[in-house]
């Protein structure tokens, strides 16, 4: 794709500023590698942010040994990325979000606002599905006489595998 295309140009790029000219098959050498990903932290670049470019690197590396363009492999170790803290809100934050729900004037589709919105707020709350996926269930896809949906693959992340829920009857 063209994201693909423009974070690797990208990559190369800082590659290059790094080494102070355009970067060729004798600058995949693991050393150099190491020593570039030191000098993007000492810069202050995210780690997540490091790993994603010298893994771009790594991959081109890797295809060209493949092909036998070069005849060692990329054996680098990239720095570990820290564990984020994962943020939720609290208690009484989705408590508030759900009154909120409820006071919303207006019709979305055919469904009054505050139905919908304190629906899709339930819906996510018992399935814990993406934002995408959530908005785009279809009403075939709920059995209204079990409560159960079963979503698709096709619009879950990974797109492979299929996801059934049992629905709260107030959903």
């Amino acid at each position: 794709s063209d994201l693909t295309k423009y974070q690797y140009r990208h990559a190369l790029r800082a590659f290059g500023r790094f080494l102070g000219r355009c970067p060729g098959l004798e600058d995949l050498q693991d050393d150099t590698l190491a020593i570039w990903m030191s000098h993007l932290m000492s810069e202050g670049l995210a780690i997540v942010t490091v790993r994603e470019m010298a893994g771009r690197v790594s991959s081109l590396w890797t295809w060209l040994a493949k092909r036998g363009i070069v005849t060692k492999w990329p054996t680098f170790t990239k720095p570990a990325a820290p564990e984020t803290m994962p943020t939720a809100l609290t208690e009484s934050q989705i408590r508030a979000l759900c009154r909120s729900a409820g006071k919303e004037r207006g019709i979305i589709g055919e469904v009054p606002a505050d139905l919908w919105w304190t629906s899709f707020l339930a819906f996510v709350w018992t399935t814990a599905e993406r934002k995408s996926a959530a908005l785009a269930v279809r009403v075939e896809w709920i059995d209204f006489g079990t409560g159960a949906c079963t979503i698709p693959p096709v619009v879950r992340k990974g797109g492979r595998k299929w996801a059934c829920y049992k629905l709260w009857p107030e959903t």
